[in-house]
C-alpha cells in the first residue's frame, strides 16, 4: 500500500508495536517501584529518580532527534534509538543500586526519545484527513493496550521472579529491531533545505499560539499522570488497600481497557463533536477521577475513579497529537512533533520528582485532590479563554 505521494506506506502492525516498546520504558516499571525501593534500600522519594532518569533526556533530545529524522530520514533515526534502547534496557537487569539503574536507565531514555514521536511523524507522512485521525486513533489504541497488559505483566514477573522480573521484557526489543529492519520502507522524506532555513520554518509554526497551547496542555497533563498515577497511586495501593505487586499492577492497567475503546472510536468523536469538546470534556474527567482516587472510599469505587481516567486519556491524547501533526508540514513535521515530545518528556520528568515530594510531604490522598484541582482549573480556562483547538 501506497500514500498519496507514492512512497510505499511502512506497515501499520510495525509502527503500532513500536510504540508499544516506547511505552515499556515506565509501564511495566511502576506498579514494582515500592519493591525496587526495598531491595535496594532507597527511600521512597527515590521513586522519582528512576522513573524520571528514563523520561529526562527526551526534554532536549526528542527536538534534535526530530531535525535529523527531518534531515536524514525517518528509518536512519529510529533503528538506533531501537538498539539503544534494547540494550540499555537489558543492562538494566545487572542493577544492584538505585544510582546505578537510574544511571542505565538514562541511556535508555535516549533510545526511548525517538520512538512514539517518530511513529507519529511516520503516520503524519503517510495518512491524511480522517485517515490520518483513524491511524492516531488506532495507534493510541495499541498503547493502551501495552498500557493495560505491561502493569498487569510488571507485576507479574515482579511476583515470580523478585523485582527484577519486569526489566527481562526489554530483551525482547531486539526482535522489534529486527523486524523494523525488514518492514520500515528507506524512502523517508528528508528536507532539502539548509538546517538553518530547517530550523526557521519550525520556529514559526512552534510559535503560534494554538501549538504553544496544545504543547503546554501535554505538559501538564503528563505531570498529573507520570506523577501521581504511576508514582503515588502504586504506594497508596499498598499502603491504604494493601495490594501486592501484581494487583498493582492490574488496577494500573485497568483504565487503559477504556482509553483502548475510545481511540478506536476517536475519528467518529471528533467528526460529530471536535477537537475542542474531545480535549476539555477529557480534561473535565481527569479531575473527576483525581478527585475519587484522593478520597477515602472503597476499592470497587477507586477502580470507578481509574476508569474514569482511563476515558480522559483516550479522549485527550489523539486529539491533541491531531491537531499538532495538522499544523507541522511535511519539511518540519519531524521537528515539531519532537518538540511536542521533548514537553511531555518534560512532564513525564517533573511529574515523577513531585510525586515523590508530594508523597513525603501531604501525602497520597492530598497530592490526588490537588491534582483534581489542577486539570478542573485548566479546563475551566481553556474554556473560557476559548482555546479552540480546532
Amino acid at each position: 500500500m501506497h500514500s498519496d505521494t507514492g512512497v510505499r506506506r511502512p506497515p501499520s502492525w510495525i509502527l503500532f508495536t513500536i510504540s508499544v516498546v516506547g511505552v515499556t520504558l515506565i509501564t511495566p516499571i511502576a506498579p514494582v517501584i515500592p519493591d525496587i525501593l526495598r531491595a535496594l534500600d532507597a527511600p521512597e522519594s527515590a521513586a522519582g529518580l528512576i522513573l524520571g532518569s528514563a523520561t529526562l533526556p527526551g526534554i532536549l533530545l526528542a527536538p534534535v532527534i526530530g531535525v535529523l529524522a527531518d534531515r536524514w530520514g525517518r528509518r536512519r533515526v529510529l533503528l538506533p534509538c531501537l538498539v539503544l534502547f534494547a540494550a540499555a534496557g537489558t543492562l538494566s537487569i545487572l542493577s544492584t543500586s538505585v544510582a546505578m539503574l537510574a544511571t542505565i536507565r538514562f541511556f535508555q531514555g535516549i533510545g526511548a526519545a525517538g520512538l512514539i514521536n517518530l511513529v507519529i511523524v511516520l503516520i503524519g507522512d503517510h495518512w491524511d484527513g480522517t485517515d490520518r485521525v483513524r491511524m492516531l486513533g488506532r495507534n493510541s489504541a495499541a498503547l493502551t493496550a501495552g498500557i493495560a497488559a505491561l502493569p498487569t505483566i510488571g507485576g507479574a514477573l515482579a511476583d515470580w521472579l523478585g523485582w527484577r522480573g519486569p526489566f527481562y521484557v526489554y530483551p525482547l526489543v531486539f526482535l522489534v529491531l529486527l523486524a523494523a529492519m525488514r518492514t520500515l520502507p528507506k524512502d523517508q522524506p528528508t528536507s532539502a533545505t539548509g538546517v538553518g532555513a530547517q530550523l526557521r520554518a519550525s520556529g514559526k509554526v512552534l510559535r503560534t499560539p494554538v501549538v504553544l497551547g496544545l504543547f503546554g496542555l501535554e505538559v501538564v497533563v503528563m505531570v498529573a499522570i507520570f506523577g501521581l498515577i504511576l508514582t503515588v497511586l502504586p504506594f497508596h495501593l499498598e499502603e491504604a488497600y494493601g495490594l501486592s505487586a501484581g494487583a498493582r499492577g492490574l488496577f494500573l492497567g485497568a483504565p487503559s481497557l477504556v482509553s483502548f475503546w475510545i481511540s478506536l472510536n476517536i475519528a467518529r468523536i471528533t467528526q460529530r463533536f471536535g477537537r475542542f469538546r474531545a480535549i476539555t470534556f477529557g480534561l473535565v474527567v481527569f479531575g473527576a477521577s483525581f478527585f475519587v482516587l484522593g478520597s477515602p472510599v472503597p476499592l470497587s469505587v477507586l477502580v470507578a475513579g481509574a476508569l474514569l481516567w482511563g476515558l480522559a486519556e483516550g479522549l485527550t491524547f489523539p486529539a491533541l497529537l491531531d491537531r499538532i501533526t495538522e499544523a507541522a508540514g511535511t519539511e518540519s513535521r519531524g521537528t515539531v512533533i519532537a518538540v511536542g515530545a521533548g514537553a511531555v518528556r518534560l512532564g513525564q520528568t517533573v511529574g515523577p520528582l513531585l510525586g515523590g515530594v508530594a508523597l513525603v510531604g501531604v501525602g497520597a490522598p492530598t497530592a490526588f485532590l490537588a491534582g483534581a484541582a489542577l486539570l478542573g482549573g485548566l479546563a475551566v480556562v481553556v474554556v473560557i479563554g476559548k482555546f479552540r483547538f480546532t
